[in-house]
């Protein structure tokens, strides 16, 4: 098995941010080891998986089954719950779906490439032209909730004042948030005070990882 899907897997059923240094404690090596395994897209040795089972059993209290798992990922999907909570208050970048929509699926391997623990995501749907020439009215919006803290350009989903927004933010030390449109020549850029906590409500839900259209 290859380390970087073990990785992605243990995420998951460890429901943990599961790091390269505890890899390294399952498996005694440093995590200097484990980076470079990972570098070089290392396969595991059976022996060495069987340490890593082990390891959340005793740690977690969880049997499980990598070699079987990874079998059946390989022709499964992992299904992202479209989220409808604020569909009556939403607008300002963002509508939550109202239609009777469980989830989408995407593939495991996209779930890898851009490092999503699936149990920690949701689809939200753009609306206007604020995230223009970006992000577009109608696309599907992937959103970490895990990744709440702020860096410099990424783009999140936010909540400010029971809207639901996409933007881009940007930290302004020692303690605003700039909130960025990127259609500049509509939509004025605005600071949050990321310390006054009645300010607008604002929360962050989570960072955009990936977004997609449908051709037109």
């Amino acid at each position: 098995m290859n380390i970087s899907e073990v990785m992605n897997q243990l995420k998951i059923y460890t429901d943990t941010k599961f790091t390269q240094t505890e890899l390294g404690v399952a498996l005694g090596k440093t995590r200097s080891d484990i980076n470079s395994k990972i570098k070089r897209k290392s396969e595991l040795k059976l022996s060495e998986v069987i340490q890593i089972e082990k390891y959340v059993l005793e740690k977690y209290n969880k049997k499980i089954d990598l070699i079987n798992a990874k079998q059946a990922c390989d022709c499964e999907f992992y299904n992202i719950p479209v989220q409808d909570n604020y569909k009556n208050v939403i607008k300002c970048g963002v509508r939550y779906s109202d239609c009777n929509v469980a989830g989408y699926k995407i593939s495991n391997d996209l779930a890898e490439d851009i490092n999503l623990n699936p149990k920690k995501a949701c689809i939200v749907f753009a609306k206007g032209d604020s995230m223009h020439p970006t992000i577009e009215d109608g696309d599907s919006v992937l959103v970490d909730i895990e990744k709440k803290e702020v860096f410099d350009g990424k783009i999140y989903c936010i909540k400010i004042d029971n809207q639901i927004c996409i933007k881009r933010l940007q930290w302004i030390f020692p303690d605003k948030i700039k909130v960025i449109s990127d259609n500049i020549e509509k939509y004025d850029s605005f600071y949050i005070d990321s310390c006054d906590n009645d300010c607008f409500k604002f929360q962050i839900i989570g960072q955009v990882c990936w977004w997609a259209r449908l051709a037109r």
